[in-house]
């Protein structure tokens, strides 16, 4: 079983507590009961844990009311799950077989969620939900936010700092300088103009691999400033996007599906970029993001802002006592002998 934990990206810990019924009663009964259970320990773990040091920090605040609360305990179970049993967010299903939780509530089932951590994302808006990255083929998808599930299949080169909030300012005073009549249209009298770039424009697409000058330049025009003088123009840029350029293909998740419905499914790899960080290949995500044809190839590209770790059917696999005995016994055999003896049937 592959580790595909990883902190969730775009995600807000505070809106999964406030947003699920189910841990702010654990929450309470924390506060007036002054006691959890295990089992109520662990959902909580589960949970926060996959938020950093924010979760952890979390949990110590949550458990520390109980009156049989240990914080070096409540370490030791926080790094077992982590770095031994690598625990995945746990389900609304396993929650509500502990009894934790009484049934799904209307909020997951709007989200088409499987665990609480879904409400830590925020609600996107989409145009259209795909089930296979070929489906954009299928219908005009450009410009328009879509949500697909997809798989990582590699990472194309580093990943780029694009701006994302930029100043221009024209400190030498056009006019005045060369005595031509320039019509400044800076939006106030200090000759500064502020820009922010949505974090699925299609012009970050023409920023990558690109010089200073050239992206100057498109700002420029993204801003909408004329001016004749454009080198007298300073840029400082103020804060910045993290992209990533992926090939991408549709979730084994959703092919395996396809094929026990005995659907013939002709995959094909797509290039995408991810503006976010924390991407694994080989995994399986729903993308949220606008679809562009790309500035300088006009190939459809998928422009990602949002990521979210798809969860499969190993995510509610739990081994019983007696598989874990063969799994311990197999890891401790002589894998060659083994190879061996099938190669001799």
């Amino acid at each position: 079983i592959k580790d595909l934990s990883q902190p969730p990206t775009c995600a807000s810990l505070s809106k999964m507590m406030t947003g699920c019924n189910a841990l702010k009663r654990l929450v309470a009964k924390a506060t007036k009961d002054k006691h959890l259970l295990h089992e109520e320990r662990l959902a909580l773990l589960m949970l926060c844990m996959h938020f950093g040091e924010q979760g952890v920090a979390k949990i110590h605040e949550i458990i520390k009311n109980c009156t049989d609360y240990s914080k070096e305990e409540t370490d030791k179970m926080i790094t077992h799950a982590k770095d031994h049993r690598k625990y995945r967010p746990i389900t609304c299903a396993r929650m509500q077989d502990m009894h934790i939780c009484s049934k799904n509530c209307a909020e997951i089932l709007a989200r088409s969620g499987l665990s609480p951590i879904k409400l830590a994302y925020p609600k996107a808006k989409v145009d259209a939900k795909l089930e296979l990255v070929e489906d954009v083929e299928k219908t005009q998808y450009i410009g328009k936010t879509i949500s697909v599930p997809f798989k990582a299949d590699s990472l194309i080169g580093s990943s780029y700092t694009l701006p994302k909030e930029c100043v221009f300012t024209c400190s030498e005073g056009c006019p005045a300088r060369t005595g031509e009549k320039i019509i400044c249209e800076h939006n106030n009298k200090s000759g500064e103009t502020k820009v922010s770039i949505p974090d699925d424009s299609d012009i970050l697409l023409s920023f990558t691999d690109s010089p200073d000058a050239v992206v100057k330049k498109a700002l420029l025009g993204f801003a909408k400033i004329p001016c004749l003088k454009p080198s007298f123009i300073h840029m400082e840029k103020k804060s910045f996007y993290h992209m990533q350029g992926i090939m991408i293909t549709s979730a084994d998740e959703v092919i395996r599906n396809q094929v026990f419905k005995n659907k013939t499914v002709e995959t094909k790899s797509y290039v995408a970029y991810f503006n976010g960080d924390n991407i694994n290949i080989s995994t399986d995500y729903i993308g949220i993001g606008k679809i562009h044809p790309h500035p300088r190839t006009q190939k459809t590209t998928f422009l990602f802002s949002k990521l979210e770790r798809m969860l499969g059917n190993l995510d509610e696999f739990n081994p019983s006592p007696e598989q874990l005995e063969h799994l311990k016994a197999y890891k401790e055999m002589d894998k060659s002998e083994f190879i061996s003896k099938l190669a001799d049937q």
